[in-house]
């Protein structure tokens, strides 16, 4: 009886513990991975890309953040005017410090600016008596924040007690353009003290600290009020204090042991994976973003080490690490058209066993092979490869010379072998979109280099929007891409708002942190053609884009082999102005011969061209129906 009594007691434990194992297995929580001494260790600490800078209540230490070793150090004098230092952050070369005169009241506050090379005194900016003591700045999409703290000790002689500790946001001349209070729940958590430290993690919520407390309190800004929204409380190894994010590998979160005088580095277990997605973020953090990336960097060595570590970070984030295997494409070809200098065909093959894609292959005619070939994913436009636009473009570099295959994305014309297959649900839900759809252009190139006509080294692939991001993302991840021309797509601070482009976490994991200016850097130094406009997110590409793609290419010393082309008074297409800079790049670098689409006026002609409709185009009906291994829904 003793025995069963004690095995009901034990059975109870396990499945509480099996319990509490499930649900924070649900939410987020830090892995620490290193510590190492640093006698600074007070205050805070602030990140670069080879630096950690330890924050002292009146002294900095510069320490190595693989090995630990202190490189240089800087102290305030004795009767200097130095009085008690926090959290800081980096931006470009320059470390800026919160400062306050705590204890001393009345409390006044400043921000002290350092040279980060040798820690020597630049600067300051003071903000006088006005919120508090500052414990804490940040950069973070675009502008300056700095949380203004207040103590209970104080409440007699200022009548304000930690309640009135506040977010301030400020503009780059440290003008305040809005304020926050912090939730009375974490707050009665941090008295009698107050908001030590802050952070803006990856994941665009606000990571703070108490003084004391082994914890993390994760905020959002409010969109209506003004009290910061509690999102989470994380266990945090740190006893509070100043934290600051990696913002180069932004999973990695560095914080102090203040007793035991050590800098300790957490990694961030999200419980959802992190994905930058859409207009992520502002269009100055954007180019700041690529302001730290270029710091990693100053040669084709350290590029290619950097490049390397954001293909497999894209590969792992997009479960293609490994690639599937290649499978028989067994094609199906059929009702072949033939027109004025081309010929159209429908055509379908497998990417994985039982998965087809739909598309339609685009001959010369009256030429003869080699030929070059080019893939043209469609972007998000009403019609995708039906398009007449599209056709046009299909067609007409068909006419220079080119095989030329036109394909659906997932989920969009005759791709509807998933659960739900009607677009947009299927292509906008089905989670693993961009891995499908990637490996599908993959699969495109093996079926064009399988055709005999076919040159294998001049493959080409464009596209716009949607089309875009697979244009640069299949360059990237396979080097058999000979040309590129991602159109009106490359942006440092938008990162497409679908599935098929941002719905798994390609930009951002433990080991890699990238935009899609980079993974467009990736074709280096293989020509590329960035087309962009003033009506979309590319608005920016000739003083931003480009010049960091064109840098890298410098490396190799073939900066002429990237170009772009902007187009300020447009929008958001793949139109004929844009195609002609397009037909002209292609026909340079895949050796086309773009006379034969060429006017006695010099114009490129795509009258010839014969616009289809869609039952001319779709592979599959009743006279030519789904092979019987046709899988009714892919699983990735």
């Amino acid at each position: 009886m003793n025995h069963f009594f004690y095995f009901k007691i034990l059975m109870i434990i396990s499945l509480m513990i099996l319990f509490v194992t499930i649900v924070l297995a649900g939410e987020s929580h830090f892995e620490e991975l290193k510590r190492f001494s640093a006698s600074q260790a007070q205050q805070g600490v602030a990140v670069d890309d080879k630096f950690v800078y330890v924050i002292g209540t009146r002294e900095i230490g510069k320490y190595e953040k693989e090995t630990g070793k202190l490189v240089a150090e800087w102290k305030e004098a004795s009767d200097g005017l130095i009085l008690h230092l926090d959290s800081g952050v980096i931006l470009k070369d320059r470390l800026y410090c919160a400062h306050s005169n705590y204890p001393a009241l009345p409390m006044t506050s400043s921000v002290e600016i350092w040279d980060t090379k040798n820690l020597h005194h630049l600067d300051s900016h003071s903000f006088g008596i006005q919120w508090g003591s500052c414990t804490w700045i940040d950069r973070f999409d675009g502008s300056w924040w700095a949380v203004f703290a207040n103590y209970d000790q104080f409440q007699t002689a200022l009548s304000k007690d930690n309640r009135w500790t506040t977010l301030v946001k400020f503009n780059d001349e440290w003008q305040p353009l809005a304020s926050w209070v912090f939730p009375e729940k974490v707050l009665a958590l941090m008295k009698p003290m107050s908001n030590s430290g802050g952070s803006w993690g990856p994941d665009k919520l606000l990571y703070g600290t108490g003084h004391d407390k082994r914890e993390i309190y994760t905020f959002q800004i409010p969109e209506k009020g003004s009290t910061l929204q509690l999102q989470e409380i994380i266990s945090f190894t740190c006893p509070g204090q100043g934290i600051a994010w990696d913002r180069l590998l932004p999973t990695r979160l560095y914080g102090i042991d203040r007793e035991k005088k050590e800098v300790v580095v957490s990694k961030l277990i999200p419980a959802k994976p992190i994905r930058r997605r859409g207009n992520f973020q502002s269009e100055t953090a954007g180019r700041e973003e690529l302001e730290r990336f270029a710091q990693t960097y100053s040669n084709k060595t350290e590029w290619e080490a950097r490049a390397e570590q954001i293909r497999e970070g894209i590969l792992k984030g997009a479960k293609l690490s490994p690639l599937p295997q290649r499978c028989p494409l067994n094609p199906i070809s059929h009702s072949k058209r033939v027109y004025d200098g081309y010929s159209v065909e429908n055509v379908a093959f497998e990417s994985l066993p039982g998965f087809y894609v739909a598309g339609n292959l685009y001959r010369p005619e009256g030429m003869k092979p080699p030929f070059a070939a080019i893939l043209c994913p469609h972007g998000h436009f009403k019609d995708g490869r039906f398009r007449p636009d599209h056709q046009l473009r299909c067609a007409t570099l068909a006419r220079m010379g080119a095989m030329v295959f036109a394909y659906d994305l997932a989920g969009w014309g005759e791709s509807t072998q998933f659960e739900n297959y009607s677009f947009p649900e299927s292509h906008q839900t089905f989670p693993e979109a961009v891995a499908l759809i990637t490996w599908n252009s993959m699969r495109v190139i093996d079926f064009l280099t399988s055709l005999k006509e076919v040159d294998s080294q001049r493959i080409g692939v464009t596209g716009a929007s949607g089309g875009g991001t697979q244009t640069f993302l299949v360059a990237a991840l396979d080097e058999r891409v000979a040309v590129s021309v991602p159109t009106v797509m490359v942006s440092a601070h938008f990162f497409g708002g679908c599935n098929c482009e941002s719905g798994m976490p390609i930009h951002l994991s433990d080991n890699h942190f990238t935009n899609n200016v980079e993974i467009a850097a990736l074709m280096a130094p293989r020509p590329q053609l960035l087309i962009s406009c003033g009506g979309d997110w590319t608005k920016n590409t000739p003083n931003v884009e480009f010049p960091y793609i064109q840098h890298i290419y410098q490396f190799y010393e073939k900066e002429n082999q990237v170009e772009n082309v902007h187009f300020a008074n447009e929008g958001h297409d793949y139109g004929y102005t844009k195609r002609i800079p397009a037909y002209q790049f292609l026909a340079k670098h895949l050796k086309l011969d773009i006379n034969r689409v060429t006017s006695a006026d010099g114009t490129i002609d795509e009258k010839p061209v014969v616009i289809e409709d869609s039952s001319q185009m779709i592979v599959f009906d009743k006279n030519h129906p789904w092979p019987k291994s046709a899988v009714k829904a892919v699983k990735w």
